[in-house]
C-alpha cells in the first residue's frame, strides 16, 4: 500500500510538472505572439450622402445624381522598440441614384508600410517599404471623359544613409502599375519605375540642404502606339523645420525622352527644362494651421501617353480647431496644363470645405462642399464644372 502511495504521490508530481512546464510553453508563446499583435488600432465606419450636378463631367449636357458612400477607414498599427509597421487606408462602395452600371462600385485606397527608426549612432537611421493598393472609377482625364475602371499597385522604399552628424544621403525607390481591365482602355495601363538619391548636409538641427537625383521610367501596353518615356531629374533643396513653420524650396531642371510620337513633335524632348517647387506650413498656434504648395514641372496629361505638357500648381489649405467640437477645414487651388503637341491647353480650379462637428472622441458629423471648373484655352465648347454637396457620419473606435 506504502508503495502504491509513493507511486501516486510521484505521478502526481510529475503531472504537476508537466503541466507547469506546458503552462510556461503556451505563456511564453502567447506574450510571443501578443509582441506581433496591434497595440495602436483605430478603425472608423462611415456613411455619406452627397449629390453632384454633373456626375459624367459632360461640357453640354449635365446630369445630376444622388450618391451614397458606405466605408470604413482602418489605422491599425505596431511599434515595437524600433520597428513599427501596420496598415492604414479608406474602403467604400459608392451608390448612385442613376448610372449605376458604371459608377456604383468598391472603391479603396490601402497601404500597409514597415518602418525602422534608429536615433543612434548608426549607419541606418530611417528604413520605410510601403505597398499601396488603389481601385477607382473615374474620367480618363480632363480632356478624355471617358469612365474608367483602375487599379493601381505601387511599392515604395526609401532608406536615410547617415555616414556623419551632419552629413547623408536618402535613397528611394518606387515602382508601380496602373491597369485597365475594360477592353477598350487596356491598352491605357503602364508601368513606371523610379529611384532617388539625395545626398544631403544638416546645417542645423533645422535646416537642411542637398542636392536630388532622380531617375523614371514609364513603359505603356499600347496596342498601336510607342510612346514610352524616360525622365532625369537634377535638384537642389533647402529646408527648414519648426514646432510652427516649415519650408521647403525644391528648384533644377529635368529632361525628358519619349520613345514615340510625341517625340518626333515635342519641340522640348530631349531638352533639359526648368522645374521646381515650394511647400510652406504654418501654425501659429495649437488650433491653426495654414499651407501653401506651388510646383512647376513636366508631365503627360493623357492617359495613354500622347501628350507631353508642362504642368503648374498652386493650392493653399487652412485647418482650423474652432472649438472643441467644431472642426473646419479648406483647400483650393489651380492647375494649369501647358500642351506642347496638341491644343488642349487647360486650366482646373477646384475648391473644398469641410466642417466636422465631434460630439465625442467616437462619434462626428461632416458637411461639406467640392467644385471644380475646367476652362480650355482654344475650345470654349470643352469648357465644364463639378459641384457636390455631401453630409456623413463617422464612428470611431
Amino acid at each position: 500500500m506504502k508503495k502504491f502511495l509513493s507511486f501516486l504521490v510521484a505521478i502526481s508530481a510529475l503531472i504537476s510538472l508537466t503541466a507547469t512546464a506546458a503552462s510556461t510553453e503556451v505563456g511564453e508563446y502567447l506574450d510571443s505572439a501578443l509582441s506581433f499583435l496591434p497595440n495602436q488600432l483605430h478603425l472608423s465606419i462611415f456613411e455619406e450622402i452627397g449629390h453632384t450636378n454633373n456626375a459624367y463631367k459632360s461640357s453640354s449636357d449635365k446630369q445630376g445624381a444622388f450618391y451614397f458612400k458606405t466605408g470604413f477607414s482602418p489605422s491599425i498599427l505596431r511599434e515595437n522598440g524600433n520597428l513599427t509597421y501596420g496598415l492604414k487606408g479608406r474602403l467604400t462602395y459608392d451608390y448612385y441614384t442613376r448610372f449605376s452600371g458604371d459608377l456604383n462600385q468598391f472603391n479603396w485606397n490601402l497601404t500597409p508600410t514597415v518602418s525602422f527608426k534608429d536615433d543612434g549612432e548608426g549607419l541606418i537611421r530611417d528604413v520605410t517599404l510601403g505597398l499601396t493598393s488603389n481601385a477607382k472609377v473615374d474620367a480618363l482625364n480632363n480632356r478624355n471623359r471617358r469612365y474608367a475602371r483602375s487599379y493601381t499597385t505601387k511599392l515604395r522604399a526609401g532608406a536615410d544613409l547617415a555616414f556623419t552628424e551632419k552629413l547623408g544621403v536618402l535613397v528611394n525607390g518606387k515602382y508601380e502599375y496602373v491597369y485597365y481591365p475594360q477592353d477598350e482602355f487596356k491598352g491605357y495601363s503602364k508601368k513606371i519605375y523610379g529611384a532617388d538619391l539625395t545626398p544631403y548636409f544638416q546645417v542645423t538641427e533645422k535646416v537642411r540642404t542637398g542636392v536630388r537625383f532622380g531617375y523614371e521610367k514609364t513603359d505603356y501596353t499600347h496596342e498601336n502606339v510607342y510612346d514610352d518615356f524616360d525622365r532625369y531629374v537634377v535638384n537642389a533643396l533647402v529646408g527648414y523645420h519648426s514646432k510652427q513653420f516649415s519650408a521647403t524650396v525644391e528648384a533644377g531642371a529635368e529632361h525628358m525622352n519619349f520613345d514615340g510620337i510625341t517625340g518626333h513633335v515635342a519641340k522640348s524632348d530631349g531638352q533639359w527644362k526648368f522645374n521646381g517647387s515650394l511647400t510652406l506650413k504654418y501654425k501659429p498656434v495649437s488650433n491653426f494651421e495654414t499651407s501653401l504648395a506651388l510646383s512647376t514641372d513636366r508631365n503627360n496629361s493623357s492617359t495613354n501617353g500622347l501628350n507631353d505638357t508642362v504642368r503648374n500648381k498652386a493650392a493653399l489649405g487652412v485647418k482650423w480647431m474652432a472649438t472643441s467640437h467644431i472642426l473646419l477645414m479648406g483647400r483650393t487651388g489651380l492647375v494649369d496644363h501647358d500642351e506642347k503637341v496638341s491644343t488642349d491647353d487647360n486650366r482646373e480650379f477646384f475648391a473644398v470645405l469641410e466642417g466636422d462637428y465631434i460630439f465625442n472622441s467616437g462619434f462626428s458629423v461632416y458637411l461639406g462642399y467640392k467644385y471644380r471648373n475646367i476652362q480650355f484655352r482654344y475650345d470654349d465648347d470643352l469648357d465644364y464644372s463639378v459641384t457636390e454637396y455631401y453630409l456623413g457620419c463617422r464612428y470611431t473606435f
